[in-house]
């Protein structure tokens, strides 16, 4: 499987191991790749409500006997898979925090007030294209950097004064949580929901 890439193929293989564990009677309401930066490699994250009613040892040991069994456990060895409750699934798939920057582009509203296109960039992943997120005017961006991300509102005035000069102006190393990232609509390609 390719590190960098998530790619057609490996949707379909989780999408297998799904249909595999559903067929062996271990039921997952929920799944997503996600891309782990210190590994640099793709995660399947299964929720199952296994873990609260077996327990956790128990409902590993049913997923590793359905996958011993399956050829399919040589395209994606066990140690890529994580198996967790459907109450710890968004906690712990939303709580991962991204390090990028975050990109801000101003143009020329119909209105006349500027318009801004803010997108963030994480520094490790697969790349891609990134979603951008639209504000109008200089108020509703600096209420979003300052209040949203948490950027000091002395930065965000600089920051304002290049924009205006420049039309561009960048804020390096900031750390966003998945969570974050999909209430903004910056959401990046390093997590898929199958």
């Amino acid at each position: 499987m390719d590190k960098t890439t998530l790619v057609e193929n490996d949707i379909k293989l989780g999408r297998d191991i799904i249909g595999l564990l559903t067929a062996a009677g271990i039921p997952v309401v929920d799944a997503s790749w996600v891309f782990q930066p210190q590994a640099e490699e793709w995660r399947l994250v299964l929720s199952s409500p296994w873990i609260d009613q077996k327990g956790i040892h128990p409902s590993y040991m049913a997923l590793s006997s359905a996958l011993h069994r399956s050829p399919l456990l040589q395209q994606l060895p066990f140690l890529r898979i994580s198996l967790l409750s459907p109450n710890e699934y968004s906690v712990t798939a939303d709580s991962y925090k991204y390090n990028g920057s975050l990109h801000i582009v101003r143009s020329s509203g119909r209105s006349g007030k500027p318009l801004y296109h803010v997108t963030f960039a994480p520094y490790k992943g697969p790349g891609g294209a990134v979603p951008a997120l639209e504000l109008r005017g200089d108020a509703n961006l600096s209420q979003f950097l300052t209040d949203q991300i948490g950027i000091d509102p002395e930065d965000v005035r600089s920051a304002l004064r290049t924009l205006q000069v420049r039309g561009s102006y960048s804020f390096p190393e900031i750390q966003l949580g998945t969570k974050d990232l999909r209430r903004f609509g910056l959401i990046p390609a390093q997590v898929r929901q199958m």
